[in-house]
């Protein structure tokens, strides 16, 4: 048979479809099903024996053109489109009708194209040049599905069976085998991406098809022909569908590709719901191997529905009719039913009795689409024990124990945009295993929650859906929670307990009556990308709760936030005069008019209390927890960022904490690591660190807090290693209560509006290699009994004074710090303090290098001071022991004593003193020892005596090379002169003014250039014997 015969033929069965409807006629507000393809059987006469006998039936899968065109254009090349045509039968020639339901019926005549295929299966006849193959045969367009399969798995049509009646029945039974292979070789040698396969995929929609017919063959010229179907929506409550087939892809690719965690994430675009998924049976294994064989069979109110799917076959589909059903029944068998009616609303399935579900599927699947089920007391509306189930645009309603219950590792439930409402207390259940998929469905409120998860293995996917009462994970469940919303009128918004470790990815929590996220009872769980938001609707306590024994979640890359809304301006306005409030304490608890107490003390029993008042705290971690939480963000939270209690061990990573109203993380009682956090903007302090907190703090940034970036009080010992603490306002550190021992080493400790460090209250501590510079006020400020190691520090360019010790039994260890370039006193030491300072550098300080003063005392030890401007070191009323020290090139007096205090003795030992500009040493009064120094090079005096109640005594010192006298003894000094070694001077070795007195034995006095004594008349002086040349 020549290529010319074939095309005539196929031009004589044009003619015969010539006055057909076309599906170009339906109009827009018709169904999706009013566009399924029904094969009837011309002649019904023949019985269901021979019906159901038929062995040789195909499913052909194509790229057709309109269904109303040609055999002839039915077998031309063409581009695909976007949903695959689907059906089943024996191949004859065809006729169409339209059914008044609008029901397009394609049914096959017995002659033309039944010889028509007798001729076709031998393809070797065809001229070769028809070979050529379509490039786009292969091509899924406007499809979502994973980017790794070439089938298009999103068709519309479902298939149907079909008898064969032609008179060369036999002859097409004998040649089965021989007709497959030719007729999928003819077809694939004129390039129709079409595939003879006995399986079928399912979908639901049609959207956008573009029927198009083109000639890629020189032989094979017929007309190219476009037209195009306006979408069909089935549910108004269902998302409008993307067009574009590129937007499709793309949409397609994000929903399938893996969450690139590495990435900042995008919170303004998280969730989205209003792209429909598309795939919803992508999931549904029973696709590939479902309604290879089945009939049609049609529903209405007057129908006995039970038993139309009690005579049913595996395969069957049944159309229900609008109408209000009754139904309870057990299925063993594979069935799609289906409504006919623009919305669920029109098709409502209810239970018979309040004992039993709709569905109960057992070994079985059955695919629901476009229905209202709704069922009474007691029992599920469906409940799958075994097999899958598919439920696509359904409203499901229970007043029992939940809508949909998926029981047991072989269960697998897709259900997707679909609707649960009205459900007394959960509206969606996996547990023991089960398995599927909940995507684009709108969950209303049910009683106690909108879905749980129970069970080892059980491991549903939840996409793309919102959620109003919450989600449940327990008892080992594994799910995957993506892009959905959720919210929860009566509880949280997802509860994880008792192992369950699911993965909650890219979702938007907001709303929650209790916590957005409880996370409790050895719960766990990747918690990445989500969106948390309170705007006080209730009285949160928390955000998130991670509690109890052994809970183990990992939090990476969520944004916790409060968005302010009318309903909250006098709750902020009383917070904002809460803190004005808290300002006007007593003076006693002030460091220059900074208040230093407010908010200090946090004792165990005034927690648990604090966090009750403070509602609204970002995540709550106790009782023994041991989460990560990384690369989150934190912002305004009406309470504190993140509060860890109760022996709780956690990693805090990499977060953003901003702008709480409160501090922003409490540790409390806890061994917790917090690693590379920015803490910014709290209303108080930036860390706290309390009640035996054992906690490691490294490489934070906590900046700009109002009061403390760091408060370290109730026996807290945390080790604060590596951290940028700085522009805090109080104080940069807070260190406060006896007992309290951190150590904080290597951290940069600056520019705060108040003291860069604190320690009061007979805290302790150790502070070392940490770098105090340019903070307002003090650079280091110790009171009240305090007793910390300050070694190895650099505090440098200091505005105020950088080091200040005070009050009585305040003991610290001050050893191997460097201060350099400080605008006021370096060490300031008063109010009876006590202390060892020890091996510290003063270099080029604006002010004094040490004050003593007020009652203080201490060892002032083996300390180097060089090129200050003002007096090295000042002692006033104050009794310290200034031993070995180095004293370079003061401008003015290394050393100068004021004591007219009674008991008040200063000890100045072993020290060398070069190079002062006025004096090496001057006493102004006071009963001092200066014993053992050397004190050489002084552009003045070497030891200056003046004032009333002067008694120094001045003992063995060596005193050398001084311009002006070594000792001068002023009017109504007495000081005790013995032993000391003058020797080379410019001016005299001791001289004494009118009114001096004192007493002047045992000294040798040597080469100096104004003699050994300048005595002057009225003087008082008695020189005893002396060595003197």
């Amino acid at each position: 048979m020549n290529y010319k015969t074939l095309l005539e033929q196929l031009e004589s069965l044009d003619k015969k479809l010539e006055d057909k409807p076309t599906l170009n006629n339906l109009t827009h507000d018709q169904s999706i099903d009013d566009l399924l393809l029904e094969l009837e059987i011309k002649k019904k006469e023949e019985n269901e024996e021979n019906y159901s006998s038929q062995s040789n039936d195909y499913i052909i899968t194509t790229t057709l053109t309109n269904i109303s065109t040609s055999p002839k254009s039915f077998l031309s090349k063409t581009s695909t489109f976007p949903d695959l045509l689907s059906f089943e039968t024996p191949l004859s020639s065809t006729k169409v009708t339209q059914s008044k339901s609008h029901q397009i019926n394609l049914e096959f005549e017995n002659t033309d194209f039944d010889s028509l295929l007798n001729q076709l299966e031998d393809p070797e006849n065809f001229n070769s040049t028809n070979k050529t193959t379509n490039p786009n045969r292969n091509t899924n367009t406007n499809t979502n599905t994973n980017t790794h399969k070439n089938t298009n798995t999103n068709t519309n049509l479902k298939t149907f069976q079909n008898s064969n009646n032609s008179p060369k029945k036999e002859n097409n039974n004998n040649s089965s085998t021989h007709f497959n292979d030719d007729l999928d070789s003819l077809l694939q040698q004129y390039g129709f991406s079409s595939n003879i396969k006995k399986s079928h995929s399912i979908n639901n929609q049609l959207n956008n098809v573009i029927l198009e017919n083109s000639t890629n063959s020189a032989n094979f010229s017929s007309s190219t022909l476009n037209s195009q179907f306006s979408q069909l929506d089935s549910l108004p409550y269902i998302s409008k569908q993307v067009q574009n087939k590129n937007e499709l892809e793309k949409e397609n690719q994000k929903n399938s590709e893996e969450i690139d965690f590495e990435k900042e994430p995008d919170f303004d675009n998280l969730p989205n719901f209003n792209k429909p998924f598309h795939e919803a049976n992508q999931y549904l294994t029973c696709g590939k191997r479902l309604w290879k064989k089945g009939k049609i069979s049609q529903v209405k109110p007057e129908t006995d529905l039970h038993e139309i799917i009690r005579r049913s076959n595996d395969g069957d589909v049944i159309q229900i009719y609008p109408g209000s059903y009754h139904l309870s029944v057990k299925l063993s068998k594979s069935l799609y039913i289906v409504g006919i009616g623009d919305s669920p609303n029109d098709i409502i399935l209810n239970t018979i009795s309040s004992g039993s579900p709709i569905f109960e599927i057992n070994t079985s699947y059955l695919i629901l689409e476009n229905l209202k089920l709704v069922s009474q007391k007691n029992d599920p509306t469906i409940l799958l024990t075994k097999g899958e189930l598919l439920v696509e645009h359904c409203q499901i309603s229970s007043q029992g124990d939940c809508g949909i219950l998926a029981y047991g590792d072989e269960s697998k439930a897709i259900i997707y945009a679909s609707q649960f409402m009205n459900c007394n207390k959960v509206a969606l259940l996996f547990c023991s295993g089960s398995t599927g998929v909940v995507s684009h469905c709108i969950f209303q409120p049910s009683n106690q929650s909108d879905l749980e998860i129970s069970g080892k293995g059980t491991s549903p996917k939840i996409l793309n859906s919102e959620f109003n009462n919450g989600i449940i994970c327990h008892d080992c469940s594994a799910p995957l929670i993506k892009n959905c919303k959720i919210t929860s009128l009566n509880s949280s918004g997802i509860i994880v307990m008792t192992k369950s470790n699911p993965k909650i990815y890219q979702n938007l929590f907001i709303n929650c009556k209790n916590y957005l996220l409880l996370i409790t009872n050895s719960g766990k769980g990747e918690i990445m990308n989500n969106k948390l938001v309170d705007n006080f609707q209730f009285d949160n306590l928390a955000l998130i709760l991670i509690d109890g024994f052994q809970t183990i979640p990992y939090l990476e890359k969520n944004l916790l936030t409060f968005e302010k809304n009318i309903n909250n301006e006098n709750q902020s306005s009383s917070n904002k005069n809460n803190n004005k409030n808290d300002d006007d304490d007593d003076d006693e608890n002030t460091v220059n008019g900074l208040n230093i107490s407010k908010n200090t003390k946090r004792r165990k029993q005034d927690l648990e209390n604090e966090i009750e008042k403070e509602k609204c705290n970002g995540i709550w971690i106790k009782n023994n927890s041991k989460p990560i939480i990384k690369l989150n963000q934190i912002y305004k939270m009406n309470g504190h960022g993140i509060i860890i209690s109760n022996q709780s061990t956690c990693k805090i990573e990499s977060n953003k904490i901003k702008n709480c109203n409160q501090s922003g993380i409490v540790i409390s009682r806890s061994n917790s690591l917090v690693l590379n956090n920015e803490i910014i903007g709290s209303l108080l302090n930036g860390i706290e660190l309390i009640d035996n907190c054992t906690s490691t703090l490294k490489e934070n940034k906590v900046m700009r807090n109002t009061h403390s970036g760091l408060l370290i009080t109730n026996g807290s010992k945390a080790k604060i290693i590596a951290n940028e603490i700085c522009n805090n306002g109080i104080s940069n550190v807070y260190i406060s209560d006896e007992s309290t021992k951190p150590k904080l080493k290597s951290n940069q400790i600056h520019n705060s509006l108040g003291n860069g460090i604190i320690f009061t209250n007979k805290s302790s501590g150790i502070l070392t290699e940490n770098k105090i510079y340019q903070n307002t006020e003090h650079g280091c400020y110790i009171d009240k009994g305090s007793h910390p190691r300050i070694i190895s520090n650099d505090f440098e360019h200091c505005k105020s004074i950088s080091l200040l010790v005070r009050d009585q039994s305040t003991c610290p260890v001050i050893m191997k710090n460097n201060f350099k370039k400080n605008n006021d006193i370096s060490l300031l030491i008063t109010d009876h303090a006590n202390g060892t300072f020890v091996e510290n550098t003063f270099i080029k300080g604006n002010g004094s290098a040490i004050c003593v003063t007020n009652g203080a005392h201490g060892q002032i030890r083996k300390n180097i001071i060089k090129e200050h401007p003002q007096t090295s070191i000042i002692i006033e009323n104050a009794s310290p022991r200034i031993e070995q020290n180095q004293i370079f090139d003061s401008n003015t007096v290394a050393i100068y004593v004021n004591n007219d205090a009674e008991n008040c003795q200063t000890k100045i030992i072993e020290n060398k003193i070069h190079h002062s500009v006025n004096a090496a040493i001057e006493i102004n009064s006071g009963n001092d020892t200066i014993e053992r120094n050397f004190i050489s090079f002084s552009h003045g005096f070497g030891i200056l005596i003046l004032g009333k109640k002067t008694n120094p005594r001045i003992i063995m010192n060596e005193i050398s090379q001084n311009k002006r006298a070594a000792i001068l003894i002023n009017k109504f000094s007495d000081p005790y002169i013995i032993g000391n070694h003058i020797f080379r001077g410019k001016g005299p070795g001791i001289s004494s003014v009118k009114g001096a007195k004192g007493k002047v034995e045992q000294n040798r006095i040597l080469n100096n250039e104004g003699g050994a004594f300048n005595i002057f008349p009225g003087s008082k002086t008695k020189i005893g014997k002396n060595l003197l040349y």
